[in-house]
């Protein structure tokens, strides 16, 4: 019998911008990490393991995050002013 993997269980979140964003997806996979580092720190980071899955428009994109990271991810999201959650 060998060890079974757990997964960590996924959270996806749409978001949408205040205005038409101007940046890569890079630069913007850049800013969301850095404002998750900026509200948890390092190890904060690892609960939430954010991740831009992909832009779907000029205002909206799509986030994954860890299922126990959630919260701490939305709040984050409030930490970079150009964005709103979308309902």
């Amino acid at each position: 019998m060998g060890l079974e993997m757990l997964r960590d269980k996924k959270r996806y979140i749409m978001v949408e911008a205040t205005s038409e964003l101007n940046t890569e997806k890079e630069e913007l996979d850049r800013e969301l990490k850095q404002a998750v580092l900026a509200l948890t720190g390092q190890l904060g980071y690892y609960d939430i393991s954010p991740k831009l899955v992909s832009v779907v428009d000029s205002r909206h994109f799509v986030i994954r995050c860890k299922l126990k990271g959630y919260e701490k991810m939305l709040l984050a999201s409030a930490l970079m002013p150009f964005l709103l959650l979308a309902p």
